[in-house]
């Protein structure tokens, strides 16, 4: 078997590179490593400034992945009830379609259509705003900005999937609604 990582604790944070240098030689001894090569193994000290940096960074992203996530269910949430609500007051519009021959296909394939632009709209309007905070943002904190087209396709792509996923349900009821019970109102 291979060791393919080792932990070693020290009392003393003095004794840091010594330890490395030792570890070093024992390794290139055990594993056959001439001194005349570059090391052929990694050492990291975790109580270092740039390890804890990348930990810092690793937890921010991981903070405002969690962030977005909650932001976009309760989105999402919203989404579904503006869109039920606009059923119940479309109603009678709902009727006269049906009443005039419309399939309930046609109207399930109406609110879909509509709420996925909804939410393709919705998508764009996020994207721009996440851009616009992100950059203040790296302006405030000294950060370099870099705007990734990739992250904006996702972005209109998740807007359009939660505006689809949100009109589904209102979307067919809807199309259940009869004729004559919707026309009431």
């Amino acid at each position: 078997d291979e060791v393919n990582w080792m932990t070693i604790v020290l009392a003393d944070r003095s004794q840091v590179d010594p330890a490395i240098v030792k570890a070093d030689l024992a390794l290139r001894k055990a594993h056959g490593a001439p001194l005349s090569q570059p090391p052929p193994f990694h050492y990291r000290d975790t109580l270092s400034p740039a390890h804890a940096m990348e930990r810092e960074q690793a937890l921010k992203t991981r903070l405002l992945f969690g962030l977005a996530a909650i932001s976009l269910a309760a989105g999402l949430l919203g989404f579904v009830a503006v869109m039920a609500s606009s059923v119940t007051e479309r109603r009678r519009e709902i009727a006269l379609r049906m009443a005039c021959g419309a399939f309930r296909r046609d109207i399930r394939a109406q609110f879909l259509a509509e709420s996925a632009l909804l939410g393709l709209i919705g998508g764009m309007v996020g994207c721009v705003a996440g851009l616009i905070l992100g950059a203040g943002a790296a302006w405030t904190w000294g950060w370099p900005f870099v705007a990734d087209p990739r992250i904006a396709a996702i972005a209109l792509v998740l807007g359009l999937g939660a505006g689809c996923l949100a009109g589904l349900a209102p979307a067919r009821r809807a199309a259940r609604e009869a004729p004559a019970t919707a026309a009431r109102g």
